[in-house]
C-alpha cells in the first residue's frame, strides 16, 4: 500500500551505503524570509535557514527496528493483566 498514493511524481531514491547526500538551503528571493524544516517520519526534527547544509549518510551504529523476544504476545498480555 503506498504511503502517499496522491503523489505519483515523488519517487524513492536509492543510493550506495557509502553515499552522502548534501542538501543546501538557498536564498529564494531577497524579499522572502527563508524558513524550512527537516522532517523525519512526518515529525519536525530540525529547523534550518538559508545557508544551512543537511548531510544524509549511513549511521555508524546499526538501528534495530524490530525486536523479537522469547515472550509471546499472549504471555505478555496475561502478565500485564495479572493472569499468570
Amino acid at each position: 500500500t503506498p504511503i502517499c498514493p496522491h503523489s505519483f511524481n515523488k519517487r524513492s531514491v536509492v543510493v550506495s551505503s557509502q553515499a552522502e547526500i548534501c542538501v543546501k538551503v538557498e536564498k529564494t528571493r531577497e524579499s522572502y524570509v527563508d524558513e524550512a524544516s527537516v522532517r523525519c517520519d512526518g515529525e519536525v526534527c530540525a529547523a534550518v535557514e538559508t545557508g544551512d547544509v543537511i548531510r544524509i549518510r549511513k549511521a555508524e551504529l546499526p538501528f534495530e527496528m524490530v525486536c523479537v523476544r522469547e515472550v509471546g504476545f499472549y504471555q505478555k498480555m496475561r502478565s500485564k493483566l495479572n493472569r499468570t
